[in-house]
């Protein structure tokens, strides 16, 4: 068999074309490894959009979301940027409350995400909201108590991935403190 050599443009194009079009699916990750050794950008834009970005949308089409959370693992530990903008200013965490996925966006979180990104509209990952006629797409009868529920849950996400900040901050403000010595005056 004769190996084809292809260069990094090429390489990143077939990557993004794949992410675009949802083959990933069948691709194993061998192939796409060889890609990435011929130079592939796992953060290079089509449309707008990182792999990253095209794997979260397709977890969004109701399939076994089990092959794209191995896809956005295989992505992220070969530095796709978890906190990568779309055309329009949307994370990928964004993208996971779009599509109301909980697994996903405490994945992303695992990973790096920051909950407190704004989109391109000013709105956090929590504040997302899917229009009445994707809703009605979806077959949704009563979405807002569904969405309020994972809304809350991100709020929590978001405050729990602060609080682990300050936390980490104030260790590394202190490392190894050791109490001050104290001192006893006598009175005269």
């Amino acid at each position: 068999m004769e190996s084809v050599m292809i260069d990094s443009t090429t390489a990143t194009k077939i990557l993004l074309s794949m992410a675009r079009h949802g083959a990933f699916k069948g691709v194993p990750f061998h192939t796409l490894d060889m890609l990435l050794a011929a130079g592939a950008d796992v953060n290079g834009l089509h449309e707008g959009h990182t792999p990253l970005h095209w794997a979260l949308v397709d977890i969004g089409t109701g399939e076994d979301p089990s092959r794209w959370l191995a896809y956005q693992a295989w992505l992220l530990k070969r530095g796709a940027d978890v906190n990568q903008r779309d055309k329009n200013g949307r994370t990928p965490l964004h993208i996971a409350a779009m599509f109301h996925d909980l697994t996903v966006a405490r994945a992303l979180i695992a990973a790096g995400a920051d909950a407190s990104v704004m989109d391109a509209e000013g709105c956090l990952p929590e504040e997302i909201e899917i229009d009445d006629e994707f809703n009605d797409l979806l077959g949704e009868v009563s979405p807002s108590a569904h969405a309020l529920a994972n809304a809350a849950e991100l709020r929590a996400l978001r405050i729990e991935q602060e609080q682990a900040a300050l936390s980490q901050a104030a260790d590394e403000a202190v490392p190894n403190a050791t109490p001050a010595p104290t001192t006893t005056r006598r009175r005269l």
